[in-house]
């Protein structure tokens, strides 16, 4: 029985396999589609920008991730490297 004044100690959670394994494989997806927008978000010229973006987006299938989704991650994307790199996204 617990008084008042004990302290409850914290409940400490431990990720299953499974869980272990899909954070896994998010985070290595993560790391693919910021090297991918990397790659989009240092063309220069807009128009080759725009198209490797459209290709890209169709590979956005093997993420389980519709092209709008896609497109969104990669706005989110540029706001980060804006905040953090100002001169990076001249550009865009």
């Amino acid at each position: 029985m617990q008084d008042g004044n004990s302290p409850v100690p914290p409940v400490v959670k431990e990720d299953s396999p499974d869980e272990q394994t899909v954070n896994t494989s998010e985070l290595e997806a993560i790391k693919q589609l910021q090297e991918s927008f990397t790659e989009v978000a240092s063309i220069a010229d807009p128009l080759h920008r725009e198209y490797k973006l459209a290709l890209l987006q169709q590979e956005a299938r093997h993420y389980n991730l519709s092209p709008e989704s896609y497109r969104c991650l990669f706005e989110v994307y540029c706001q980060q490297v804006t905040l953090t790199k100002p001169n990076f996204l001249v550009n865009i």
